[in-house]
């Protein structure tokens, strides 16, 4: 169920270009299964394949039983990138590049969001937020505009604006950059 790329070591496939950096490899061989996985983040946290609808249905399952626990809501984590361009064709330029062209909200995004809200949110008091990797003023309003999909999403361009390169390389509060961060101008 999760997003298994080539079955066998031998054919050790060439890593794909898709966010890393040189030592973080996205692309892990496991033993057990005999399969090589991807992986945007921790190699312990293999992305799961949301094209499987029994990996969808297992997760539904899994919302529903917190819910019937007495749980109010979910906070997604990383939930712009559950869908993937299924070719997971190499990003453009040397080494490893950035590549969310492949990854952040691919079409297939709305509808698993879709299928989450009415298996698992519609006809309960209940609340889901999404931390949106990618999110601009753009496309943000697609996964919350209607109701349909998420009811809040979390913004981190916002969180970045006083980093240079990274948050340990803090640069002056600029207020242009944050009118800009929520008006897209």
């Amino acid at each position: 169920m999760i997003i298994c790329l080539t079955r066998g070591k031998s054919s050790m496939r060439v890593p794909l270009r898709l966010p890393a950096t040189p030592a973080e490899v996205r692309e892990v061989y496991d033993e057990q299964t005999e399969q090589w996985y991807l992986h945007l983040f921790s190699e312990k946290q293999p992305d799961l394949n949301w094209a499987n609808e029994n990996m969808r249905q297992d997760i539904f399952d899994m919302i529903n039983r917190w819910f019937d626990k007495g749980v109010d809501g979910f906070r997604m984590d990383v939930i712009s990138v559950i869908a993937k361009n299924p070719a997971l064709p190499d990003g453009v330029g040397d080494g490893y590049v950035f590549a969310p062209e492949h990854f952040a909200f691919q079409p297939k995004l709305h509808e698993y969001l879709r299928e989450m809200r009415q298996k698992c949110f519609d006809g309960r008091n209940c609340m889901c937020v999404g931390e949106t990797s990618f999110v601009n003023t753009c496309n943000a309003n697609s996964v919350v505009g209607d109701g349909r999909e998420l009811d809040l999403l979390f913004q981190f361009d916002i969180m970045d604006m006083d980093g240079a390169g990274s948050k340990w390389d803090t640069i002056p509060f600029d207020l242009r950059s944050l009118f800009s961060a929520f008006t897209g101008s």
